[in-house]
């Protein structure tokens, strides 16, 4: 269970989401004149009881009132990132995005809330950028997150964004491998 969920943030469209994740900027939002139109939602949790694990969950909804009782499914999700502060790095738990790849219900497949390719990328590397600014604020080495072997992945977002391949293997399965990313 989630100890505390520290910020929820609404804004009107994809582009606010990422100047909110790279720049940590928070746009003005008028909640009289948006109360039931689309809007994407920024949560941070901290979770004590799971390693101190911080999670960061984006979805789209359309009325406040799916804010409190469709607050998180597939339907409507646009991302996610779960990671742990450690002494000198960055653990990236899991990354997910809402793109092509993204493992789909049958009914989910075309979600109008899939991203596109550019989308995606760009998504991806708000996050990436989300997690340098902590890195360089919290005086942190590297970013590290596992990839599988296959590179699919780390070829698609990772490998552009200056992660470097490890050749440390994942603790928990020998079929992935670390990347880190230098700050």
């Amino acid at each position: 269970m989630l100890k505390f969920s520290k910020l929820t943030i609404f804004v009107s469209n994809l582009k606010q989401v990422n100047d909110v994740l790279k720049y940590d900027k928070i746009v003005k939002y008028d909640w009289f004149n948006n109360f039931c139109n689309e809007r994407y939602i920024i949560r941070k949790y901290f979770d004590e009881e799971n390693d101190n694990m911080n999670i960061l969950r984006i979805w789209k909804t359309n009325t406040v009132f799916d804010y409190w009782y469709d607050n998180y499914s597939t339907k409507n999700f646009i991302a996610s990132l779960y990671y742990i502060k450690k002494e000198k790095e960055i653990k990236i738990d899991y990354l997910s995005i809402n793109d092509s790849d993204y493992p789909h219900f049958e009914e989910d497949k075309k979600s109008p809330e899939m991203l596109d390719e550019i989308e995606s990328k760009e998504m991806v590397t708000s996050l990436i950028e989300f997690l340098e600014n902590i890195a360089k604020k919290e005086k942190k080495e590297k970013i590290i997150i596992d990839v599988h072997k296959s590179l699919y992945t780390y070829n698609k977002y990772y490998g552009t964004k200056g992660f470097v391949l490890t050749n440390r293997e994942c603790k928990e399965n020998r079929n992935w491998f670390e990347a880190e990313l230098k700050i």
